[in-house]
């Protein structure tokens, strides 16, 4: 219309009235191809004029939307961890301290477990689409989770959820070695020679607790009296007039 000698421009805001923020871009054309990289939403409109009988810019019919999707993040999750004992399955759940959303908000979830707090190795993938995980895993040695997370746009391969969950599997419990050197000794005399440690009990919580028992049967099948003597080595106090054995125990307090 007018003398179609026309010119135009184009501009874009944040704002769909465009009352603020508004940025024209000097483009002489009908048609315009965004050259902005967006992180929201973003209006675009048409504006022309003629050279004689409309010389001010008129806006365009309709209104260009380029919607931007959120900000893809992959969520934390709970770092508290669990202290188990070894050969056991944790029973603890993972919490998700915040769910990853973002992106399209079509979320997929994976989860990984290492023995190597910097999953450089070993790291083996379990198929739990969920934003909690609860391990089926029977470990004897600290294990490291972690969760993972893509939506289905924006940011499609997996992305570490902030945060590691630590299962310290503590070590195995072994109740040690006693020596084994024995004594000989005259009918109706006490022993007088410690019976040693030759390694001490260790293990599960390091809370070591000791019994001695002594029997004149060597399997301990019958007539084992147990001696209330919280020690790794033990020196014997009763008279004896039978060959006797004697023998340590032990547990730790997990």
């Amino acid at each position: 219309g007018g003398d179609n000698t026309i010119t135009y421009q184009w501009q874009y805001s944040t704002d769909n009235t465009f009352a603020t923020g508004v940025t024209t871009v000097a483009n002489n054309t009908a048609t315009y191809t965004p050259t902005q990289t967006l992180t929201q939403t973003t209006y675009y409109r048409r504006q022309a004029h003629d050279g004689t009988c409309n010389t001010s810019f008129t806006t365009s019919t309709n209104t260009w939307t380029v919607t931007v999707r959120p900000v893809f993040t992959a969520g934390t999750i709970s770092n508290t961890g669990q202290t188990i004992c070894s050969g056991t399955v944790p029973t603890t759940q993972i919490g998700s301290t915040t769910n990853a959303s973002g992106g399209d908000n079509t979320i997929t979830y994976q989860w990984q477990f290492s023995t190597d707090n910097t999953f450089a190795t070993g790291v083996t993938t379990v198929a739990s689409n969920t934003a909690t995980y609860t391990p089926t895993q029977t470990l004897t040695q600290t294990t490291y989770y972690r969760r993972q997370a893509h939506d289905g746009t924006c940011n499609t391969s997996f992305t570490t959820s902030t945060n590691t969950w630590t299962v310290t599997v503590r070590p195995v419990f072994t109740a040690g070695t006693i020596s084994n050197t024995g004594q000989t000794i005259c009918s109706g005399t006490i022993p007088t020679t410690q019976i040693g440690s030759t390694t001490a009990a260790s293990g599960g919580d390091n809370t070591i607790t000791y019994q001695w028992q002594y029997s004149t049967d060597n399997t301990f099948a019958t007539g084992v009296t147990t001696v209330a003597n919280n020690t790794a080595t033990y020196t014997p106090t009763q008279t004896l007039t039978q060959t006797t054995y004697y023998r340590r125990q032990a547990h730790d307090g997990t």
